[in-house]
Parts: C-alpha cells; sequence; structure tokens
C-alpha cells in the first residue's frame, strides 16, 4: 500500500510538471524516482549481508514462566539497517502437527556495530519439555519502508528445555526399612563441622561410581582413581522406575502430566532423606539408563537428561529390561498410574493433575 502511494505520489508530481512546464517539479519526480531505485536495489543488496543466528545462552526455561531469549543478527556490511523481521517457530518435539509462528522486529547496525545486534523475545511455556526453535525467514526493509526482500533461513535452530516447578506433596510414608534395608550416606564436605557421615573405605574407582565420591587427596597421591564409601543410619537407597512402554504416543499435554507427575513425587521423596536411584529405557543408548538423586537439586539434572533420552519402548522391552525390579521399588507410568511395591497408590488424570498434586493426601505402603 505504501509503495502504491508513492508511485501515486511520483505520477502526479511528473503530470503537473509536464502539465505546468515545472522543470523544478519535474526534478523533483525524476529525483523521486531515482530515489526508490537506490531504496530497491539496497533492499535487494542488504539481505544478503544481513544473518541470523542463535548465540550461545542457556536454554532452560520454567513452565508458565515469562522467560527471555536472544536471538543475533549479523551485518556484513557497513550499512545499518532501521529495520528487520525474523520468523521463526516454536514447536514442542512430543507435538508433530502444532507449531507456533512468532515475528520479532528489529533493527541491525553495521559491521562495526556488531555487539548491538542482539534482539529479545519474550515467551511462557505452556507444557513441560523440549521446545525447538527454528529460524525460518529474514525480511529486511529499506530505509523509508517501501521495499522489502526476504530469504529464507536454513539450518539454524535451537532446543529450550521446559522444566517443571516441583510441588510439595503431603505424603504418608512408611519406615524406611520396610522398602529396603540397603543404607547409604550423600555426598561428604571439606568444611569441618558439615559431615555427618564416615568414611567406612577406600576402593578403586569402577564404572558406574559417581565423580562426587572421588577421594581427591588419595587419588592425586597414588595416580589412580578412588572412591570412598560411606556409612550413615538414616539414609536409603529407594528404587524408582520410570514406565515409558505404552504403546499409545503421547502428545505435549500428557508428556507434560508425566513430568510433573515424576518431578512433584521425587521432589517429596527427597524430604524424606532417601536416596533415589531412577531408572528408564533408553534406546540411545540400547538400554536402561540410572540416575542417582541424593538432593532436590538433582532433579532438574535428571529432567534434562530424560528430555535427552529416547523412551519409546514395548511392554515386552520393558519387562526385558527391569525384570523384577518394580516388586521393590515405585513405579509411574505414562498413563499417570503410581505403583508402589507394584500395589497402585494413585491414578492422575491429565487435567487436573496440578490440583491433585497440591491438594490430596497419599498414603504409600498402607
Amino acid at each position: 500500500m505504501k509503495l502504491i502511494t508513492v508511485l501515486l505520489m511520483l505520477a502526479l508530481t511528473w503530470y503537473l510538471a509536464g502539465t505546468n512546464r515545472q522543470p523544478v517539479m519535474m526534478a523533483l519526480a525524476f529525483a523521486g524516482a531515482a530515489l526508490m531505485v537506490i531504496m530497491l536495489i539496497f533492499s535487494q543488496y542488504i539481505r544478503f549481508r544481513i544473518h541470523a543466528e542463535i548465540p550461545s545462552q542457556p536454554n532452560i526455561a520454567r513452565k508458565n514462566t515469562q522467560t527471555s531469549f536472544t536471538l543475533h543478527t549479523r551485518n556484513t556490511s557497513r550499512l545499518p539497517v532501521n529495520r528487520f523481521r525474523l520468523t521463526f517457530s516454536m514447536q514442542y518435539t512430543t507435538e508433530r502437527f502444532f507449531s507456533a509462528t512468532r515475528r520479532l522486529n528489529g533493527s541491525c547496525a553495521g559491521r562495526r556495530g556488531d555487539r548491538d545486534n542482539d534482539s529479545l523475545f519474550y515467551f511462557t511455556a505452556p507444557y513441560c519439555g523440549v521446545i525447538r526453535l527454528k529460524l525460518k525467514w529474514l525480511k529486511v526493509y529499506d530505509y523509508l519502508m517501501v521495499f522489502s526482500a526476504s530469504k529464507k533461513i536454513k539450518n539454524v535452530s535451537e532446543e529450550i528445555l521446559v522444566l517443571p516447578e516441583p510441588k510439595e506433596m503431603r505424603l504418608d510414608m512408611p519406615p524406611f526399612g520396610y522398602y529396603t534395608a540397603e543404607p547409604i550416606s550423600p555426598e561428604t564436605s571439606d568444611r569441618p563441622g558439615d559431615d555427618h557421615s564416615e568414611i567406612r573405605l577406600v576402593r578403586e574407582y569402577r564404572d558406574g561410581d559417581l565423580i562426587r565420591h572421588l577421594h581427591r587427596n588419595y587419588s592425586a597421591r597414588t595416580e589412580k582413581l578412588w572412591i570412598k564409601e560411606f556409612q550413615h543410619e538414616n539414609d536409603y537407597i529407594f528404587d524408582f522406575l520410570l514406565d515409558t512402554s505404552g504403546t499409545k504416543r503421547l502428545n505435549a499435554a500428557q508428556w507434560d502430566a508425566f513430568y510433573e507427575l515424576i518431578s512433584s513425587v521425587m521432589y517429596s521423596l527427597l524430604r524424606e532423606e532417601v536416596i533415589l536411584r531412577v531408572f528408564w529405557v533408553d534406546q540411545k543408548r540400547g538400554g536402561l539408563r540410572l540416575f542417582e538423586l541424593s538432593s532436590r537439586e538433582d532433579i532438574d539434572r535428571l529432567m534434562t537428561e530424560l528430555y535427552r533420552s529416547d523412551t519409546a519402548c514395548t511392554p515386552d522391552e520393558w519387562a526385558t529390561f527391569t525384570g523384577d525390579m518394580a516388586r521393590s521399588g515405585m513405579r509411574i507410568n505414562t498413563n499417570l498410574e503410581w505403583f508402589f511395591l507394584e500395589k497402585p497408590v494413585h491414578r492422575f488424570q491429565v487435567k487436573n493433575i496440578e490440583k491433585q498434586l497440591m491438594t490430596e493426601y497419599f498414603i504409600i505402603g498402607r
């Protein structure tokens, strides 16, 4: 519309100049036409000199919390760009048929002002999981905002991990000895007075041992890796199985409910001073994964590992990988069914899971 208006004004100026034989108006019409040609050439030229990128940055967000993310434009010419528009898509990896397209307007300095070419956009993620951010189109405008030129952006994408905010559940737990009798102690501290455990022995490092249990001084003296073993009266190992053997493909809302459930249950269990050994199937690793949690801060690292795993498996594969493990621990499946020693504790609903987690009282092992 703006281009049509400008062309009509130039045509009117040329007509009036010719009718009234005004050389000044004719020169003005020529200058306006020349300026339009220059702006057209500028828009075509600058689109090959400006590039959109996703800079290195923390890619963690919280569900239902406004988060900012940075996009960077690199201008290899000396001419600044007053306005450009980036078109990008945001899609959950668990939702194949839904993709939200967004547009971001900004300006871009020339080659000397490259550091100022960052643009922020804000978003609020409605579900837990992985969002794939993909840049699609870049559109640049001339200084008069009359002409524009676009180009497709290829192979520029990033994943944003949306983590749940664990909720404090009301649990009635059985005595620790009811479900396990294998003691373990958390990591020791180098500060005096903070370590309430006792080193039982030192042994050589084996595959699967936690790095934080390394005896650093002894390992440095002997040039071998040695592990500290502890003894503690109150902490117990607790096996926690994440059953992803459902045959039905889940959408983003269903995966969100699954992640909310397991994070909240683990968050509440760690309040009881237990050590959680979490197991799930990871087809990328070719079998069963193990992740050990001893504090609530470990939950985010667990969710990150879980997001990046290929958890799809059949019921037969799940049974082969886990065997009888579920009979002596806790299990949660993608149908939102919660089991303890293979006895049902509760079944949750996708639509009401957050309310159920916060308001209901759960009795385990009674």
